[in-house]
């Protein structure tokens, strides 16, 4: 009897109704394919990063995001990296980009020997961290290929974030990202020269967070599921 029920149960999650139309729209991971109220931002990155699309530039370009939590600073960076990397393959260029929490990566022998592994799979311990970022660069330069990469939380490696930006590196661009608070101590160690633009997101507006939300329930419940006045509470709410 109980394994009748435990079936039932199983079968009902898996085959019953729901709400949801894909709830994978809704996981953290989850990069909506347009964001709302971000557009002015979005074009401003583009327009810093014009250089990655040029043959041979050599211009360096290290922008920062910074913003309090849950103005979208990291889907705006992941957005906008994918749909660089997506454009570069119609103009027959290599560009991809890494995303890296700082939090999971806190050194920057972490974050190299990271990268290293998942873009060349290459066993590198035991090496200096000056090795390892040489390394890297070489191995870009030899495949023609230009590295953005997203540096998450960055005010955990403090100033040795100074070390990936102090080389003038045509094949590494940088997005940092960071609390307003943290960004703010963070230009305290000599980083305000090296970066070439600081975009600061402000908060969503209660109209910002209902045209927002209303989107994404589009993208993940079935019609009719929620309603507009349950949209309008956590917009207050928020």
């Amino acid at each position: 009897m109980t394994s009748d029920i435990f079936e039932q149960i199983v079968k009902k999650a898996l085959f019953g109704t729901s709400v949801f139309k894909d709830e994978t729209k809704l996981f953290r991971e989850y990069i909506p394919n347009r964001l709302p109220r971000r557009e002015k931002e979005l074009e401003r990155i583009s327009r810093d990063f014009r250089p990655i699309l040029k043959d041979k530039s050599n211009f360096p370009v290290n922008i920062a995001l910074s913003g309090k939590s849950g103005v979208g600073k990291t889907v705006v960076a992941k957005y906008f990296c994918e749909k660089l990397t997506n454009y570069s393959k119609s103009l027959e260029k290599k560009i991809e980009y890494q995303y890296c929490n700082c939090y999971t990566y806190r050194t920057r022998s972490a974050l190299l020997y990271h990268l290293l592994s998942k873009l060349y799979k290459a066993t590198c311990r035991g090496f200096e961290p000056e090795t390892l970022l040489l390394d890297l660069h070489n191995r870009l330069k030899r495949d023609n290929k230009k590295l953005v990469l997203i540096l998450d939380e960055v005010h955990v490696l403090k100033d040795e974030v100074l070390f990936f930006l102090q080389l003038s590196d045509p094949n590494i661009y940088y997005i940092l990202i960071s609390r307003d608070y943290f960004f703010k101590q963070m230009l305290n160690v000599n980083l305000s020269g090296r970066i070439n633009d600081h975009i600061k997101l402000d908060g969503y507006s209660k109209e910002d967070l209902i045209e927002i939300l209303n989107f994404r329930t589009e993208e993940a419940f079935k019609q009719g599921s929620i309603s507009s006045q349950i949209i309008e509470l956590i917009a207050n709410i928020a």
